[in-house]
């Protein structure tokens, strides 16, 4: 339509790609190049015959703040003027949470100063996740979390099977199928737009309170799970179909053979 043109407005390109087209500038979801689709096929392969509804996940992740991390990027001003604002640089206390979600939201977290390491990851763990855990297939009963160094022992996995729960490992950069990587970001959207004053006065007391707000805002961590319903329904769809194609082929045999049956039984009473 617009091949022949010259000098064209910018505007006329804008309401062409936003009327016309039905395009509109968008936020990206970004996917990792690295990420192997047979390996996300296996995974869902592997979670698919336990799985029968959402209620039965819970994801698990922890994540560490400090001072900088809750810096506000942006910030309001007159024109023409530069935003400033007096804050402190330095790096501050370290406080780290461990945090378990189901299909709502955010249930228990575990909180500690310093980053965690296998022995606190293990204690925050069973003292406070471990008793939310249910025998399979009762709700909270699949366990999902990365395969960081501090998950991947086996004492973890004993404890979780103890309990009747099942744990799956998702695959490589594929945090969509994690989707409490969201709610951590809900998280660091909470300190930075409320937090970023008092922080570095008491970052565990900001952090419980953040955590505690971020247990409300349900709709935006409801997407996201959509992703890792979405494979999986996805599987259980292709293995309907080759099921339902191997059941047709089944049938149409039984038929042929049928037939047969019938035609020398009608040739041997001749």
């Amino acid at each position: 339509r617009y091949k022949d043109s010259i000098g064209v407005f910018d505007t006329t390109i804008c309401r062409a790609l936003r009327f016309d087209l039905k395009l509109t500038r968008k936020l990206l979801i970004k996917r990792a190049r690295e990420s192997v689709p047979r390996e996300r096929r296996e995974y869902a392969g592997r979670l698919t015959p336990f799985y029968s509804g959402p209620d039965q996940l819970v994801f698990i992740d922890e994540t560490s703040k400090v001072g900088r991390s809750v810096l506000r990027r942006y910030g309001w001003a007159a024109r023409n003027t530069p935003a400033r604002a007096t804050l402190s640089f330095r790096r501050g206390k370290c406080v780290s949470v461990l945090a378990a979600m189901d299909v709502q939201s955010f249930f228990t977290w575990g909180d500690i100063e310093d980053t965690f390491t296998r022995a606190s990851f293990h204690d925050v763990f069973k003292s406070k996740i471990l008793p939310y855990l249910n025998p399979w297939p009762l709700p909270r009963s699949i366990v999902v979390m990365d395969k960081a160094k501090i998950h991947m022992y086996k004492e973890l996995q004993d404890m979780i099977h103890e309990t009747g729960a099942l744990l799956f490992f998702p695959p490589p950069y594929s945090p969509d199928l994690n989707p409490i990587e969201v709610g951590l970001s809900l998280l660091k959207r909470w300190n930075q737009r409320h937090g970023y004053v008092v922080f570095h006065e008491n970052p565990l007391a900001v952090l419980r309170v953040a955590m505690y707000y971020c247990t409300r805002q349900k709709e935006e961590v409801g997407e996201h799970l959509n992703d890792h319903y979405l494979l999986i329904t996805l599987h259980c769809i292709v293995h309907c179909r080759l099921l339902r194609i191997y059941l047709l082929k089944l049938s149409k045999c039984r038929v042929v053979r049928e037939r047969r049956v019938g035609l020398q039984a009608c040739v041997t009473a001749m």
